[in-house]
């Protein structure tokens, strides 16, 4: 709940309008995505596995949330 009053509260102040915030349906743990900001994310294979174990899913939930082009997943 922070996030979502924390993004309320600088948008209000900041931007004097409201920001949606958005949530992935992804189970990603902390410490566990790393974005070289370039279109690629690193994840592991436990968040694939957390995730329904579909490649192609995750993957695309990765790139429509999180920007990414390509996901590698490491062992």
């Amino acid at each position: 709940r922070v996030p979502t009053v924390l993004a309320t509260a600088l948008a209000n102040r900041f931007l004097g309008e409201q920001v949606p915030v958005v949530r992935a349906p992804l189970q990603l743990p902390g410490g566990d995505y790393f974005a070289d900001g370039a279109g690629t994310a690193f994840t592991s294979t436990s968040t694939l596995t957390a995730n329904g174990g579909d490649p192609a899913w995750v993957n695309r939930l990765f790139k429509e949330y999180l920007g990414a082009e390509r996901v590698v997943y490491l062992e």
